[in-house]
């Protein structure tokens, strides 16, 4: 969220925006029903939507961005509404065989521009992601970062790198279209 932000004037002019991830991501307490009316500070922490929704909105999450009790905003609430959850088998699959931790977002504008950004890491042994957000889709790709950054876990990013760049190159609508990216 935080690298498309730039590209968003307004974020009354997202029309969808839908997170792609693992279960732990687009599912459980992050993606429950609950997820998207936060009532308590934690809550809105471990809500998928509602840290979606800052980083769009506000180019940032931090502590202050709590400040306020963002989470009963309507303006906030209104925005969480249109972000849409998807596991993602390829995401799933990385997590569960190799500890990669990430999602992909795309955010569609009413005015029919589309931005995509990926953000992947890996587990530790203290479950900390050890990598950076994405870069905005132009830019290298994050996998490839990724790679660098962690050499003696490349042979588990190889395929995981071939599958996110393709993706770019599809419309994919959903996990059909995702799995017939084979």
């Amino acid at each position: 969220a935080l690298a498309i932000y730039p590209h968003v004037d307004d974020v009354e002019q997202i029309a969808v925006a839908t997170v792609y991830g693992h279960r732990n991501v687009a599912a459980g307490v992050q993606g429950s029903a609950g997820g998207y009316y936060p009532m308590k500070r934690g809550a809105a922490h471990h809500s998928t939507p509602f840290v979606v929704a800052l980083g769009l909105r506000d180019g940032d999450l931090t502590p202050a961005s709590y400040e306020g009790e963002p989470w009963l905003d309507q303006a906030v609430l209104d925005l969480m509404r249109r972000i849409d959850l998807v596991i993602e088998p390829e995401f799933e699959r990385g997590f569960n065989e190799q500890g990669l931790f990430g999602c992909r977002l795309v955010v569609e504008l009413l005015d029919g521009r589309r931005f995509e950004d990926v953000a992947l890491g890996l587990l530790d042994g203290r479950d900390e992601v050890r990598s950076r957000t994405a870069q905005p889709a132009r830019a290298a790709h994050p996998l490839e970062s990724l790679r660098d950054q962690h050499a003696d876990a490349a042979q588990h990013l190889e395929p995981l790198l071939g599958r996110v760049q393709g993706l770019g190159r599809e419309e994919v609508h959903g996990a059909d279209d995702l799995t017939a990216l084979q």
